[in-house]
């Protein structure tokens, strides 16, 4: 589950960091893998 925690908080620190930097908008391609990314970290915490 710790592990889980550090994904998702890098997860939205590179999120945050490419947003405040005026980075390109993320493609439907991004946002599909960042929703595939957070279920399986769910599904992982569900188990623990």
């Amino acid at each position: 589950m710790k592990r889980a925690l550090t994904v998702v908080a890098l997860l939205l620190a590179c999120v945050a960091c490419n947003g405040g930097t005026g980075g390109s908008t993320p493609t439907t391609g991004d946002i599909d893998q960042i929703e595939s990314t957070l279920d399986a970290i769910e599904s992982e915490m569900a188990g623990d």
